[in-house]
């Protein structure tokens, strides 16, 4: 299973939700000080069509169904 955050359709994209996740995560003691500050995590957004492409080349896998789930985020 592959897993993906998208954003709304039209959009570039923002780092800020994941930052507000992991302040909210420091914040309530979840996680250390130190581990928030040294979080990296690139970020890369291909499209559907580059994602269908990509498992077909690889060849492990094959696609019968490829959807995405729009989920309206509220906070």
């Amino acid at each position: 299973m592959i897993g993906a955050v998208l954003v709304p359709e039209g959009s570039e994209g923002s780092d800020s939700d994941l930052s507000i996740v992991l302040d909210v995560t420091w914040a309530l003691n979840l996680i250390e000080k130190a581990i928030l500050e040294c979080f990296n995590m690139p970020s890369y957004d291909p499209s559907m069509e580059e994602v269908k492409q990509i498992i077909k080349e690889e060849g492990s896998f094959v696609v019968h169904k490829l959807k995405t789930i729009q989920h309206e985020w509220r906070c």
